[in-house]
């Protein structure tokens, strides 16, 4: 990892702040999201999971902009 910083592919950010936003949108996700009830099935949660980690690490690992957009 610290090869990818050295050569700027990877910002330098301190693993407590990734560790903090992370845990912060873990918690904010999955206790303020209206489509997640306290009736709702396991088999569901574990598909929203999945659909939130995939993003999650979409995100990380490509950032927010659409470097296919016109």
């Amino acid at each position: 990892m610290q090869d990818a910083k050295d050569r700027k592919v990877i910002r330098d950010v301190g693993i407590d702040q990734l560790a903090f936003l992370l845990i912060g949108g873990v918690l904010v996700y999955f206790t303020a999201n209206p489509v997640i009830r306290d009736n709702t099935n396991a088999e569901d949660l574990d598909r929203i999971s999945r659909e939130y980690t995939d993003l999650m690490f979409g995100l990380l690992r490509e950032g927010v902009v659409n470097k296919h957009a016109n």
